[in-house]
């Protein structure tokens, strides 16, 4: 994902731009109205683990489970790697899928 910023005194306004070849319409439009920060959780063991967003390295798949990297730890998240992808969209992380 790119993101580019310009910040001038010149606009008066927010404007948003996406360019993409994969989501729909509607995906972008849900995922702009969107007023609530989603967020992950990881699983350790037996514990469940509110993640911190400016913690994680990034999220990726491995043989059909998705993970956190967080420093050399790697905690599963329970979901799907295409419900999780938005998530990680909005907190601006980066994917990686392993086969």
């Amino acid at each position: 994902m790119k993101i580019n910023v310009d910040s001038d005194d010149q606009y008066e306004g927010t404007s948003i731009t996406i360019q993409t070849n994969e989501w729909t319409d509607v995906q972008i439009m849900s995922f702009i109205k969107k007023d609530t920060q989603e967020r992950l959780f990881g699983i350790e063991g037996d514990q469940t683990i509110l993640l911190q967003p400016d913690k994680i390295d990034f999220i990726y798949a491995e043989d059909r489970k998705v993970y956190a990297a967080i420093d050399n730890r790697r905690l599963e998240i329970r979901m799907k790697l295409f419900i999780a992808l938005p998530i990680g969209i909005g907190l601006a992380l980066p994917f990686i899928i392993k086969n």
